[in-house]
């Protein structure tokens, strides 16, 4: 309310603006700052436009470090999803040694572990299903084809 004051030095709208410029922007001139409207002007663009490139630089940044995260959290999940998925074939593998004793339930069950196994590393990779024919026999078994199951970028 120094406008009402007496002792005010009559301070005008633009010197209110570039009051409000200065403060909002963090800058805080303080015994130095310029004083022709070309310089205030002048000034302005440069404060505005450096508050837009830290952003901008500071958010790169940030993305960077987030990005690298994701890429690592997801190639720990897809090797977590390979080892369970040799596993199950191993174990298939040796019941296959003994065909008396597997049933076609036991089949059953195995193609469908399969297929959720490849289903989520389909959805980890940004696939909405499977790449390839993921088959419901067992490893050596008829049609057996897992060449789909993940993607060759993400095995390489």
């Amino acid at each position: 309310m120094e406008l009402f004051s007496p002792c005010s030095k009559g301070h005008s709208l633009a010197d209110g603006l570039w009051w409000t410029v200065v403060t909002l922007t963090t800058v805080g001139y303080g015994d130095l700052s310029p004083a022709t409207p070309g310089g205030r002007a002048t000034a302005v663009v440069l404060m505005v436009t450096s508050c837009g490139v830290v952003s901008f630089i500071t958010a790169n940044i940030a993305a960077f470090f987030i990005e690298d995260d994701k890429e690592d959290d997801l190639s720990h999940e897809v090797r977590s999803l390979h080892q369970r998925l040799d596993h199950i074939e191993e174990l298939l593998t040796d019941r296959s040694a003994r065909p008396a004793e597997e049933s076609q339930g036991d089949r059953r069950r195995y193609g469908k572990c399969k297929q959720a196994v490849a289903t989520r590393v389909s959805r980890l990779a940004g696939h909405s299903r499977p790449a390839g024919r993921v088959s419901s026999h067992p490893p050596g078994g008829p049609g057996r084809d897992t060449s789909g199951i993940v993607p060759r970028r993400l095995i390489d």
